[in-house]
């Protein structure tokens, strides 16, 4: 019976010291207690518009590797800080060219501009070096956005744009 009276005791000491439940606090340090990480609200900072693939046509196939650019929409006007269109495939990313307005008319397969999908952003054209032959690639746009994940309250936000394969 002592035994078990010793071992309620040790047990209610124990409890009483650690099953009191999260405080706010992490325990102590040099100025008392440290409080748990938390991230601000978020920035009061647009979300880019949402992109897509115009030229080549998302999905496509058989895609010449002298193409030469992508035509997508929305996402660069207006231009965000820290925002970026990434074109890559299994052999890594695609050194792109500086944004310019899109030519009208479109490249074949288009003789003029899509339709608009519903964004609002304008038609740019981003010129590519050769592209490899019989390659899959995928269009993403990145930028920096809120992420409530302390102690990291920002984080890289990838976006798909589309993507094609090119052919001989």
């Amino acid at each position: 019976m002592r035994l078990k009276s010793l071992v309620s005791v040790v047990f209610t000491f124990a409890c009483a010291v650690g099953c009191a439940g999260p405080s706010g606090s992490i325990g102590p340090s040099a100025g008392g207690t440290q409080s748990f990480a938390t991230c601000p609200p978020p920035p009061a900072i647009p979300t880019p518009i949402p992109a897509w693939l115009a030229y080549p046509p998302n999905g496509s196939t058989s895609v010449s590797t002298a193409i030469g650019q992508i035509i997508e929409q929305g996402a660069e006007e207006p231009p965000m800080s820290g925002l970026s269109i990434v074109i890559s495939s299994s052999a890594g990313k695609v050194p792109l060219g500086a944004p310019t307005v899109a030519p009208s008319p479109f490249p074949s397969p288009f003789s003029s501009t899509p339709p608009n999908y519903g964004t609002t952003g304008p038609y740019m054209s981003i010129p590519l070096p050769a592209l490899s032959p019989n390659t899959a690639y995928s269009v993403v746009q990145q930028y920096t956005g809120w992420s409530n994940n302390p102690p990291q309250c920002s984080a890289t936000i990838t976006q798909s744009v589309g993507g094609f394969t090119t052919g001989q």
